[in-house]
């Protein structure tokens, strides 16, 4: 059995080795590229991605609170709702459902205010509407109420923080 012989291949021309310069990188395709042509382009890239995401954390933080105050105020104008129905209940025998000394009415502004929308036009804007006065929303808009109801608005003018410093405005 003749023994494996070892085959070898010279190339016909040689391939110098050079050492990069000093101050090179090598890219994808192993080419040299000066450090120079890329200098500040992670400062510009890390600066864009920072004022983004500083952008989208406002909004976030703005977001949050304006859900906030819509679940508060939501829940003041129930309350003030029910504040204006009790009275006109108590009062029904005399009164018939009217509130004819705007005892439902005052008692209904009363509770927005203490629970801090003290209808101010600029932050809030608390509306009471009862019995004749008409619906000024849903299925029922400009029907009028029944007697003994009522109906409470509140409207909150919530303050940009930190959002107002991508744009301007309320």
């Amino acid at each position: 059995v003749p023994a494996p012989r070892l085959l070898m291949y010279r190339a016909a021309t040689p391939i110098p080795i050079t050492e990069p310069p000093e101050n090179a990188m090598f890219n994808a395709t192993h080419s040299f590229v000066s450090r120079k042509s890329r200098r500040g382009a992670v400062a510009v890239l890390v600066a864009v991605c920072l004022t983004v995401l500083l952008a989208c954390v406002a909004i976030a933080i703005d977001g949050g609170i304006l859900l906030e105050r819509q679940r508060h105020a939501q829940a003041t104008a129930d309350t003030a709702a029910l504040a204006a129905a009790e009275d006109l209940f108590r009062n029904y025998p005399t009164n018939h459902g009217v509130d004819a000394n705007n005892s439902a009415r005052n008692r209904a502004l009363a509770i927005a205010a203490a629970n801090g929308f003290t209808n101010n036009v600029t932050n809030s804007v608390v509306t009471v509407r009862i019995s004749p006065e008409k619906y000024t929303d849903g299925p029922d808009k400009d029907k009028p109420l029944p007697a003994g109801y009522a109906e409470v608005s509140v409207q909150y003018n919530q303050p940009r923080y930190f959002s107002g410093v991508i744009s301007a405005g309320t």
